[in-house]
């Protein structure tokens, strides 16, 4: 059956083009760790709350070679403070001689945000999606958990403009997430 044939060499060149892409990641990571060096040795890094980068699977996962695994590359914004506070009514049980009695506490609260993320997941066929997710606070939140903002075919397409303009990007929807910033209509022109 010639289908049979046309199609197990298809299944076999889809899978080195698979292999070369999974390859190709070790080169787009070290860009992007480059790139991002730039970011940590900004005295602005402070502004996101400090920015981390680091590889978004568990550890077992990353003693497996780069060709055997679906690859992740997450930059993180950390706790933020947002120079905010408030109180808040709590109740506490506590024991109080043999019986459980509900205490009402006031409590201080400093007001936090956090959760910006942009993140490199690599797919099975090795193409590469780009998402970032904004900052969340108990003030102000952004309906969208993610938004994908690039999709490539190959980590090398990613290159260093590609990759700064992605954290362009970002940088921006950081700022427009921000529990702190004037909201207007025109936020999302890109």
């Amino acid at each position: 059956m010639k289908s049979f044939e046309k199609y197990a060499k298809k299944l076999d060149m889809d899978s080195e083009l698979v292999f070369i892409r999974r390859v190709m990641w070790i080169d787009m990571e070290e860009r992007i760790r480059r790139i991002f060096k730039e970011v940590e040795k900004s005295p602005y890094d402070a502004s996101y709350g400090a920015m981390r980068i680091h590889n978004g699977l568990h550890r077992e996962s990353m003693k497996l070679h780069v060709t055997q695994r679906i690859n992740q590359l997450q930059i993180t914004c950390m706790s933020r403070r947002l120079g905010l506070g408030g109180h808040e009514d709590v109740i506490e049980e506590r024991e109080i001689n043999g019986k459980t009695q509900e205490i009402r506490k006031v409590i201080s609260k400093t007001y936090m945000e956090d959760g910006g993320a942009l993140w490199f997941n690599q797919s099975p066929a090795g193409a590469v999606t780009v998402m970032m997710a904004p900052y969340k606070s108990e003030l102000v939140s952004m309906k969208e958990k993610e938004i994908i903002i690039g999709s490539f075919k190959s980590p090398s397409k990613l290159t260093d403009s590609r990759i700064r303009k992605l954290f362009k990007n970002f940088f921006k929807y950081m700022s427009i997430s921000s529990s702190l910033h004037q909201h207007n209509i025109f936020d999302y022109y890109w």
